[in-house]
């Protein structure tokens, strides 16, 4: 009913829902790509971050994310890890959301600090006038699922040949008229 609601707001005459709607789900669930994230506070100010030893930090989020990746034993064509920081000037209360690149080892303070300050004019117009401070760091594993497992799927044999669909034709409550869905 939450469709023809939708539809109603905005004028639609007309909703499609397939056959097995459950099934597509399922089966887009199977196929999505896998995203996974890792956050470890670092409370650090900028002049006190040791890059070595953020580095180290990083690369334990990047290989336990790796780790809990391996053990859903999804097929997995590629990886991709990008590093982020939780930053702000400070005496703030809101953290920006800082994007360190995806290779841990080439990080320095002044290059946290340029990305932190284009980060931070682009937010709120102008430079940051106050020191700067690490809240949390972030590891972000994007993986790319072998789908060729799951093609079976797209199409069984008992739907070859068959309409797509059948029409149903439903009143919701609150509608103006008569919604048509096809089921």
């Amino acid at each position: 009913m939450h469709a023809a609601e939708v539809a109603d707001t905005l004028g639609m005459k007309t909703v499609i829902v397939p056959r097995h709607a459950g099934i597509f789900s399922a089966v887009g669930l199977a196929r999505a790509d896998i995203r996974r994230d890792a956050v470890e506070t670092y409370l650090r100010t900028l002049a006190e971050v040791d890059c070595d030893e953020l580095h180290t930090r990083l690369d334990d989020l990047h290989h336990r994310l790796r780790q809990q990746l391996k053990s859903t034993r999804i097929p997995v064509l590629r990886t991709r890890v990008c590093y982020f920081a939780e930053m702000r000037c400070i005496g703030q209360s809101h953290e920006l959301l800082v994007s360190l690149g995806d290779n841990s080892r080439s990080l320095s303070r002044s290059g946290i600090e340029s990305a932190f300050q284009t980060v931070y004019e682009r937010r709120y117009g102008r430079a940051p006038a106050r020191r700067i401070e690490i809240v949390q760091i972030r590891a972000l594993v994007e993986a790319t699922v072998d789908s060729s497992r799951t093609e079976a799927w797209q199409r069984s044999e008992s739907t070859v040949g068959r309409p797509p669909a059948r029409l149903v034709r439903l009143y919701a409550p609150g509608s103006l008229g008569e919604e048509r869905f096809v089921a």
